[in-house]
C-alpha cells in the first residue's frame, strides 16, 4: 500500500458557501457568549450605578433574562439572516473565481500536501497547516487562523481512503478538530 493518496476533484460554488459556513460556526461559540455576557453586563453595570441593593437583584434578574433572550433568541436570529446575505454575496462573487469548476489533482504523503490544477501548482509542507477541522462534508486545513484550505470529502473512493487521509492529518497536524456542525 503507497504512503501517499491521489485524488482529482472540482471545487464548486456550494462547497465554498458551506466550507465558509463551517468555518464560521468554529467561531460562532464565543461571539455568541460575548453578546449573551455583554449585552446584560452593560445593563446591570448601568442600573445599579447607585449600589441599593434592591436594584443589584432587579438588575441581576433583567440581566439574566436579557442573556437568555440574547442566546437563545437574537443570535440565532442574525446568524440565520446573516448567512442568507452571505451565501448570496458569496454566490454573486463565485463565478468570478479561477478555482471555481476547474479539476485539481491533490496528493497527499508524509510529506505534505501537493495540488495541480489549471490555475496552478503547489506544495506545503504540514508544518504550514496550523489546525484542521473536519465536518461531515468537508476537511477544513487551515494555514493561520482565517486563511484555509477545502478538500470535499466525496472525493474519496470509499470511507477506507477517507479514513487514512483523515489518519494522516492526525499523524502531521496536532490541532485536529473532529466532526463539526455545519
Amino acid at each position: 500500500m503507497s504512503d501517499t493518496l491521489s485524488f482529482k476533484y472540482t471545487l464548486t460554488e456550494d462547497d465554498v458557501v458551506r466550507s465558509n459556513r463551517a468555518h464560521a460556526a468554529g467561531r460562532q461559540f464565543w461571539v455568541r457568549t460575548a453578546l449573551a455576557v455583554a449585552v446584560p453586563g452593560m445593563f446591570v453595570i448601568g442600573f445599579v450605578a447607585d449600589g441599593d441593593a434592591n436594584r443589584i437583584l432587579i438588575a441581576l434578574a433583567v440581566g439574566a433574562a436579557l442573556g437568555f433572550v440574547t442566546w437563545f433568541v437574537v443570535w440565532p436570529i442574525f446568524w440565520t439572516l446573516f448567512w442568507l446575505i452571505f451565501s448570496r454575496f458569496l454566490k454573486l462573487l463565485l463565478p468570478r473565481s479561477p478555482h471555481i469548476g476547474v479539476e485539481y489533482e491533490l496528493a497527499a504523503s508524509p510529506a505534505g500536501l501537493a495540488w495541480n490544477s489549471p490555475v496552478g501548482t503547489a506544495e506545503q509542507k504540514w508544518l504550514a497547516y496550523t489546525a484542521i477541522r473536519e465536518t461531515a462534508d468537508y476537511f477544513l486545513l487551515y494555514s493561520g487562523a482565517a486563511l484555509c484550505f477545502t478538500i470535499p470529502k466525496r472525493v474519496f473512493a470509499d470511507a477506507q481512503e477517507a479514513g487514512r487521509f483523515r489518519d494522516l492529518l492526525r499523524a502531521h497536524v496536532p490541532d485536529f478538530r473532529g466532526q463539526a456542525k455545519e
